[in-house]
């Protein structure tokens, strides 16, 4: 039977070949990589400052560079310049899990982000999941194929053009929306859409089930109008 260490093991043996490809990759077609938080200079200034690209191009003039300092965050600092100059900057950063304040949701301090799940040492048999994204689409599929027992919270609105509450992958068209909250109910995945998650409230059972580390707690969800997730599937994180 798969574990969740079998899991984080091929993930994490995955995404290092992949950074090795893009690596490779990226340096036969002469792209440059510097480990390094970047901040812009002092931009040059001339008197077409402020025009558009497009007007300068018109008007034969070349656009003013863009001076970039470099702070080394690795061990290459020798092998890298102090500054990099450029027409253009694009800025695409990536982004991390967010969890709120304890003041925008009383409770957080008792859940995990997506990237938390691959630092559990075992997994729960009941499990929340606040949020209607891919990601949690995808951690929703993920957790029931390992056998737990998962409810998704969807603060969007259920569809007008869906047949059924589908709140998740809002942002995507409407017939893949349907296939995968489709295909996530037929796995025994509950949804419940237009829950408003307003704090998360640790509950014990008294002694916990064989082989459960929790003991015995359970954490339940409250929305904003006054439902709980725990009602039918207590959400365990």
């Amino acid at each position: 039977m798969l574990s969740i260490s079998f899991l984080v093991a091929a993930r994490d043996a995955y995404t290092a070949r992949l950074g090795a490809r893009f690596a490779s990759t990226h340096e036969a077609a002469g792209i440059s990589f510097f480990p390094a938080w970047a901040s812009f200079a002092e931009r040059e200034r001339t008197q077409v400052e402020g025009m558009r690209t497009s007007d300068l191009d018109t008007l034969g003039i070349q656009s003013p560079s863009i001076t970039l300092r470099l702070a080394p965050t690795g061990s290459q600092a020798a092998d890298m310049p102090d500054t990099i100059e450029a027409a253009h900057v694009l800025i695409a950063t990536g982004s991390r899990p967010h969890l709120p304040t304890m003041e925008e949701l009383p409770g957080v301090e008792h859940c995990i982000t997506s990237d938390g799940v691959w630092k559990l040492n075992s997994l729960p048999r009941r499990i929340g999941i606040i949020g209607g994204g891919y990601i949690a689409c995808e951690m929703a599929a993920t957790l029931r194929a390992f056998g737990c027992s998962v409810t998704m919270l969807v603060r969007k609105e259920e569809d007008s053009a869906m047949t059924e509450c589908s709140g998740a992958l809002s942002v995507f068209d409407v017939e893949m929306r349907r296939a995968a909250v489709a295909g996530l109910k037929a796995h025994g995945i509950h949804v419940e859409c237009q829950f408003d998650s307003s704090s998360v409230h640790k509950q014990s059972t008294g002694g916990g089930a064989a082989g459960d580390k929790s003991g015995g707690a359970f954490y339940t969800v409250r929305g904003k109008d006054g439902r709980e997730a725990g009602e039918r599937k207590p959400s365990r994180w």
